[in-house]
């Protein structure tokens, strides 16, 4: 479930919602994946006081340059897929967010899209994250929940 990201967003950025917060993280999880990750950008909005770019800009989320993305491993699963990073080269920085419910966290990961290049340069689409790709970034990994 989507429900983890989203508890984690509304619970820590009070300015995201109004009203009950059981009643917000109902409404958001019904509205899918797409809630979460725009939920995500104004999460990360406010918290590096910027703003977020207009709805069809491509080449990042954040106005300071940050591209904002989020996934979930779920449970019985090995991976999780980051998509849509083809065109993320101008991006200064990438936050991926995820919800390991394999290990019941939340993580978080800042990187530069050059770390997510492919041996020839090319900015990788998509990239999973499993045990070698959060060993390769483990001192840089943040959990910033459990449950």
């Amino acid at each position: 479930m989507i429900n983890q990201l989203i508890k984690f967003l509304l619970t820590n950025d009070k300015t995201l919602y109004r009203g009950d917060l059981d009643d917000a993280i109902y409404n958001l999880s019904r509205a899918g994946s797409g809630a979460v990750g725009e939920l995500a950008e104004d999460y990360y909005a406010n918290r590096f006081n910027t703003t977020k770019m207009t709805k069809n800009f491509k080449g990042y989320d954040l106005l300071n340059g940050y591209e904002i993305k989020t996934c979930r491993r779920g449970e019985n699963r090995s991976t999780a897929t980051i998509n849509g990073l083809k065109h993320k080269s101008d991006a200064e920085r990438i936050v991926i967010l995820w919800d390991d419910a394999k290990f019941k966290m939340i993580k978080e990961l800042i990187v530069t899209p050059d770390e997510l290049r492919h041996v020839d340069g090319t900015l990788r689409n998509t990239v999973d994250i499993t045990i070698t790709f959060e060993k390769r970034f483990a001192d840089r990994i943040k959990i910033v929940a459990e449950y």
